[in-house]
C-alpha cells in the first residue's frame, strides 16, 4: 500500500506542470526541490552522528564552481552541473579527515566557521576567478528543443529528476550494509565499531563526501536558475534553515523527513512573506515549538497516525522513535 502511495506521488509530481504552469507556483516547487536536495544531504551526515552547520558553504562552492565553468570557461551547463558536485566533494575530501575527528558541538562549530570562510573567501576573491559579492549574467541552461528562458517548466523537471536521484541513492544506502554501519557509528557505537574492525572515520567520510556532492549539485542548479549570485545568499541563515527543515520534517527519517520539511518551510515562507516581512520567521518559530512538544519526530512521523502525537501533560506515550527511518519502518 505504501509503495502504491509513493508511486502515485511521483506520478503526480511529473504531472504538476500539466495542471498548472503558473510561474509563482513553479518557483515554489523548484525552490522546494533545491532545498530538499540540501536537507537530504544534511540528513546523510546526521545519520553518522554529526551535526553540520556548514551546508550553505558547500551549496556556495557548487554554485560558484558551476557558474565559473559556464561564464569563464564557456562550457555547457551539463558539464558545469557535475563540476559543482565534484568541487564540493573534493573540498570535503580535503577537510573531512580533519574535522570529522570531532563530534557534536565541536563539529557544528567548525562547519559553521568553514561555511563563513567560504562565503567571505568568495566575496573577496578577484572577479576574474569567479568571485565577488555579486555575480551576474550567468547563462541559462540550453537543451535542444527546450527553452529554459521561456518557461520554468524545464527547470522544474530538472530539479525533480535530481531530487528523485538523490532520494533513490539515499534510500538505497539506508537499506544497505553501508547504511547500517553508518547508523552504528552515529549512535555512539564508534568505539565498538573499531573493536570489530570497522573504521568509523571511513564511513563518516563516505557520508560527508557524498552528501556534499549532492549539495554542490543543488548549488549548481541554483546558480543557473537565479542567473545571478550574491554571497549574502549563503550565510548562517541558510545553514540554520536546513536544520529547521530537518527538524520540522523529521530528522530521524532519512528521506521522507527532509522532503516534507523542505516543502512545508519553503512554501510557507514564500506565501507568508507576501503578506508581511518577517511573518515567515514568526510562523517557523511557532511551528518548531509545536513540533518539538507534540511531534518530536517531525511531521513525517504522522504516518503512524495519532500515536505520533505526544502530549507533554500525558507523558511520553507510545515511543514512535524506535524506528530510525521511514524506510526501515516496514
Amino acid at each position: 500500500m505504501k509503495n502504491i502511495a509513493i508511486a502515485a506521488l511521483v506520478v503526480l509530481a511529473f504531472l504538476l506542470p500539466l495542471i498548472s504552469q503558473n510561474a509563482y507556483f513553479l518557483n515554489m516547487m523548484i525552490m522546494s526541490g533545491l532545498w530538499a536536495i540540501l536537507v537530504l544531504a544534511w540528513s546523510l551526515i546526521w545519520k553518522t552522528g554529526e551535526f553540520s552547520l556548514g551546508m550553505a558553504g558547500f551549496w556556495a562552492i557548487g554554485a560558484y564552481s558551476a557558474a565559473y565553468v559556464t561564464m569563464r570557461l564557456h562550457l555547457s551547463f551539463w558539464i558545469a552541473l557535475p563540476v559543482g558536485g565534484i568541487a564540493s566533494s573534493l573540498v570535503s575530501l580535503l577537510i573531512g579527515p580533519i574535522i570529522l575527528r570531532t563530534r557534536t558541538l565541536y563539529f557544528a562549530g567548525i562547519t559553521l566557521a568553514f561555511s563563513e570562510m567560504v562565503r567571505l573567501g568568495i566575496q573577496y576573491m578577484p572577479e576574474r576567478f569567479g568571485g565577488g559579492y555579486e555575480l551576474t549574467a550567468i547563462p541559462a541552461p540550453t537543451f535542444p528543443g527546450v527553452s529554459f528562458m521561456a518557461t520554468r517548466v524545464p527547470y522544474y523537471y530538472l530539479v525533480l529528476i535530481v531530487v528523485l536521484v538523490t532520494t533513490l541513492v539515499l534510500w538505497r544506502i539506508d537499506r544497505s550494509r553501508v547504511g547500517r554501519l553508518m547508523e552504528a557509528v552515529g549512535i555512539n557505537a564508534e568505539p565498538l565499531a573499531r573493536s570489530l574492525g570497522i573504521g568509523g572515520l571511513k564511513y563518516k567520510m563516505m557520508a560527508f563526501v557524498l552528501a556534499n556532492f549532492f549539495a554542490g549539485l543543488s548549488g549548481a542548479i541554483l546558480a543557473h536558475y537565479w542567473l545571478v549570485l550574491y554571497t549574502e545568499s549563503f550565510t548562517m541563515h541558510e545553514s540554520l534553515l536546513v536544520q529547521i527543515m530537518a527538524l520540522v520534517g523529521g530528522a530521524h527519517y532519512l528521506v521522507s523527513g527532509p522532503l516534507i520539511g523542505a516543502l512545508v518551510i519553503t512554501v510557507s515562507g514564500v506565501l507568508l512573506r507576501s503578506f508581511a516581512p518577517g511573518l515567515d520567521l514568526f510562523f517557523w518559530g511557532v511551528l518548531v515549538v509545536i513540533v518539538i512538544f507534540l511531534l518530536p519526530h517531525g511531521l513525517a512521523s504522522l504516518e503512524h497516525g495519532s500515536s505520533a502525537i505526544q502530549l507533554p501533560w500525558k507523558g511520553k506515550g507510545k515511543e514512535t522513535g524506535k524506528v530510525k527511518t521511514l524506510e526501515t519502518a516496514e
